[in-house]
């Protein structure tokens, strides 16, 4: 069988099947083979263990260069810090789950969407930016774990069960 990719082809996961997760997608690698039985991609994912492969199918792949053909290694992006709109507050969706083609999601939008009051939106932004960071590399300047937004999450969090309790005894 003629398969699309060859070991050692640099590929980006854009979808994983029902057995996949989806903290996969937009993760990189390198093709190690394919399996004829399971018709399935043997893949070691950038930063996994060197004996941890994984199995995708081939529509859940996508070429990012052939052996030989890498383009030049991106370089990571610079942290940002401003009071204005910044990267690691949207992301791409290139496989979406209803929409007919990818688009680019926005933190703010999503907050604003769903009408989140302000401890949810702080909460969701410390969530998508701890995200962010771990997923795609960008960060906040002077970002260096994800502590800072779990002890968010957690204020927050606590402000909402607090309004949650007070609305509950009105």
């Amino acid at each position: 069988m003629t398969t699309q990719f060859k070991p050692g082809d640099h590929v980006r996961v854009v979808a994983c099947s029902a057995n996949g997760t989806l903290r996969m997608i937009g993760v990189e690698g390198r093709v190690v083979g394919y399996d004829d039985t399971l018709k399935r991609y043997v893949v070691w994912l950038d930063g996994s263990e060197p004996d941890k492969n994984h199995w995708f199918q081939e529509n859940e792949l996508a070429l990012v260069g052939q052996i030989g053909n890498d383009p030049a290694p991106a370089a990571a992006p610079e942290p940002e810090y401003t009071g204005g709109s910044v990267s690691y507050y949207s992301v791409s969706i290139s496989n979406p789950t209803t929409q007919p083609a990818p688009y680019t999601a926005e933190c703010n939008d999503i907050i604003e969407a769903l009408g989140m009051n302000y401890a949810e939106g702080n909460a969701f932004k410390a969530i998508w930016r701890s995200c962010a960071a771990r997923a795609l590399g960008k960060a906040k300047r002077g970002y260096t774990d994800a502590l800072y937004d779990a002890e968010k999450v957690v204020f927050f969090g606590e402000r909402m069960v607090a309004m949650a309790k007070a609305k509950k005894a009105e």
